[in-house]
């Protein structure tokens, strides 16, 4: 009877010898954020303490089994990038050492993905133009959780300047042919979006348009200079004659100097072989369009030059 006494008060403290030394964990497992969203990474780590000799072994899993686990150099800490489906998530780890193991855990619970918030609507430069205008839309939008947000534009007509279409600002020209156009706008946050949209009115020109791109107005040469104008002409039915005129100071002498027919980028190169006598002063330099199948429909743009005479002086010039 003696024996058997002997024999269970050994035993028992055989067990009370084993639990002191598994692993020790101090303070339980801990994270960064409980409260994470879809595809946020959380950092988790645990402190633990070896009571006897050799390194510790760890094993970390999720329940239910998703998100991903992102290994670090360090076993006792790890990264956890939780999964696109909210919900509640209990996160595990077991320390291990020659003589048993220790475990601990967290619940995590993972929120509702949020869109991004607008702060108002498109905000236009103009809401009605006319065909090739330029409008600048611009949206604010504030993210609810840590992150960049994207832009996608789209359009039912005309065309993006540059054709940027992916930031919060953006430009856009016109199209030719008159009415109501939409610009729309998609804000993500990678898991989330909202959408908006804005009309713009263009109004259809019935003359075309014309518009001297070089050189800039009150530019300024001497005469026998050559003189290069560049310019752009569009009309909804086309183009079908462009002419480039130079007008002397008096407004008398309206010279045509050449003629262009249709170009397939609307956009037109004349050159003045020499600035002669009757421009010298202010004369005044013209591109005139006409539309295609519109008799006497014509547009036109047109900028002032400087005109300088030759004179003794140095290098001969004014």
């Amino acid at each position: 009877m003696m024996l058997v006494i002997i024999s269970f008060v050994a035993c028992d403290g055989l067990n009370d010898i084993l639990e002191e030394d598994v692993p020790e964990i101090e303070g339980g497992l801990k994270v960064s954020n409980d409260k994470p969203y879809p595809l946020d990474t959380i950092n988790c780590s645990v402190n633990a303490t070896n009571p006897v000799e050799g390194e510790l072994q760890y094993s970390w899993e999720v329940s239910p089994n998703y998100g991903t686990f992102l290994l670090q150099n360090d076993p006792s800490a790890i990264k956890w990038i939780a999964p696109a489906e909210h919900g509640d998530y209990t996160i595990k780890v077991k320390v291990e050492n020659t003589e048993g193991a220790s475990k601990a855990s967290k619940k995590i619970e993972v929120l509702e993905a949020q869109q991004p918030i607008l702060n108002g609507g498109i905000v236009l430069s103009d809401a009605s133009v006319i065909a090739l205008d330029t409008v600048t839309a611009s949206i604010s939008a504030t993210n609810p959780r840590t992150g960049p947000l994207s832009y996608a534009w789209t359009k039912t007509g005309g065309h993006w300047v540059d054709g940027i279409s992916d930031r919060d600002t953006i430009r856009w020209i016109a199209p030719l042919t008159g009415g109501n156009y939409t610009l729309t706008v998609v804000v993500s946050n990678g898991l989330s979006s909202v959408q908006t949209f804005r009309q713009v009115n263009v109004v259809s020109s019935t003359l075309p348009i014309v518009h001297i791109t070089s050189p800039v107005n009150n530019s300024m040469f001497y005469l026998d200079d050559p003189i290069t104008v560049t310019a752009e002409a569009a009309h909804e039915n086309g183009i079908a004659l462009v002419r480039f005129y130079a007008i002397t100071p008096d407004g008398v002498s309206d010279s045509l100097i050449q003629s262009k027919g249709t170009s397939l980028d609307g956009k037109y190169s004349f050159t003045l072989q020499k600035a002669y006598k009757d421009l010298v002063g202010y004369s005044t330099l013209k591109v005139e369009a006409e539309a295609a199948n519109q008799l006497h429909t014509k547009g036109s743009d047109q900028i002032s030059i400087h005109v300088l005479g030759i004179h003794l002086g140095k290098d001969g010039r004014e």
